[in-house]
Parts: C-alpha cells; sequence; structure tokens
C-alpha cells in the first residue's frame, strides 16, 4: 500500500496531465478507498489494544509520512470544486479538522495541508 501511495503522490506533480489525472480519481470508488486509508491512518497511530496479533500483522502501520503524503494528496483533490460532494458524503471535513489539531506539535506541514484542504473546500 506504500508504494501505492509513493505512486499517486509522484502523479500528482504539478504537469499538464494533473488535471485529468484529479479528475479519474474524482469517483465514488476512490474516495471510498480514501476514506478507508484515513481510517487505518487513526487507527495505525491509535491504540492497538483492541487488535489481535494476526490483525496487527495484516494491518500496515501508518505513520506521519505516509498521512502527510495522503495529506497532499487530498490537497490536490480538494482543488476541484466537483470533488466538495465526495469530501463531504465521506466526511473528510471532520477528519481533516481533527488531524490538524491531533498532530499540531508532530506535523507542522500535514497542519498545514489540512488548511490549505479545508480552505479549498470551505470556499
Amino acid at each position: 500500500i506504500f508504494d501505492t501511495i509513493d505512486l499517486l503522490l509522484l502523479l500528482c506533480t504539478d504537469s499538464k496531465s494533473l488535471r485529468p489525472f484529479l479528475k479519474q480519481l474524482s469517483n465514488d470508488t476512490w474516495f471510498h478507498l480514501l476514506y478507508q486509508l484515513t481510517q487505518q491512518c487513526n487507527d495505525g497511530l491509535g491504540s492497538s489494544t483492541n487488535l489481535s496479533n494476526i490483525q496487527l500483522l495484516l494491518t500496515p502501520t501508518f505513520d506521519l509520512k505516509t498521512m502527510e503524503k495522503l495529506g497532499i494528496l487530498f490537497e490536490k483533490l480538494s482543488e476541484l470544486t466537483e470533488n466538495r460532494r465526495l469530501f463531504s458524503k465521506y466526511n473528510f471535513l471532520y477528519i481533516f479538522k481533527e488531524w490538524k489539531q491531533k498532530f499540531v506539535n508532530d506535523s507542522p506541514f500535514l497542519v498545514l495541508n489540512m488548511k490549505s484542504t479545508l480552505l479549498n473546500l470551505e470556499q
């Protein structure tokens, strides 16, 4: 999963093909996947006492660097106004606000991305 996130991030670099690429990600299937990833991020950084040893082995552990990469992708996707409905459907605004507060001391970069993403979505 980490290689996939790295590849998506690479494809999000500013170029002529960025907008068409983002449009391909602008659908319910991708947003559902991104939502699931954010839930795994929250679970991976939270308490793991409720998980069995097998679940811990099968669940990828997300660190702040991975979350920062997802933050860049979210920021790019938030620039497309047609994605507001999808961000709203999966309650991403709440998630982004939570991340912005939770990681204020640990990851200024993630917090900055969340602020930018929220600004894009609230305009």
